[in-house]
């Protein structure tokens, strides 16, 4: 019996992969002139700041976005995450106070937890090979992760595991 492989790269994977790079040099260009930046404002005793704030509220938007993500779907999640995202890049030279960079650098931290990337095109693709989620106990619950893993069988041969280390490396550079 012969089983048709499902087509990995995609013109959706091709965006998002586009969509992810221009996501990830929206925050990451700037960085350089930041400390500099915020110096000419006033604020030199705060560049630590400007890292701590953006991770911070990145981290803290997560479970924010992954309730959205579940209720509205990834999609319009990713699009939100993005456009809030490009709206604070352009607000950079607008900003006249140590504060107003502040909190700009807490919205535009807290807008880059809204683009789940990896799980957009390639959780689907998991799940349809028949990936399991990895899951783990945490005080007697299981919490799922978005990562997956192969069936058992795959891990026994390379010609089986193949197909799964490419939908890996499809997650690794959506990811990325």
């Amino acid at each position: 019996m012969h089983t048709e492989k499902p087509v990995l790269y995609t013109l959706p994977f091709g965006l998002l992969c586009l969509s992810h790079g221009l996501f990830a040099a929206s925050f990451t260009m700037i960085l350089p002139e930041l400390p500099a930046y915020l110096s000419s404002l006033g604020g030199q005793d705060y560049k630590g700041l400007i890292i701590a704030l953006f991770t911070l509220t990145a981290g803290l938007s997560r479970p924010f976005s992954g309730k959205l993500t579940d209720t509205v779907g990834r999609m319009p999640v990713m699009i939100f995450g993005t456009l809030v995202c490009v709206v604070c890049s352009l607000f950079y030279p607008f900003v006249g106070s140590v504060w107003a960079f502040l909190l700009l650098r807490f919205l535009h931290g807290f807008s880059t937890g809204f683009k789940p990337t990896a799980n957009a095109e390639t959780e689907p693709l998991w799940v349809q090979a028949g990936g399991r989620a990895f899951e783990y106990s945490a005080k007697s619950k299981p919490v799922r992760l978005h990562y997956f893993t192969p069936p058992d069988e795959a891990l026994e041969s390379p010609a089986l595991m193949a197909p799964w280390a490419r939908l890996a490396m499809q997650a690794a550079v959506a990811a990325r």
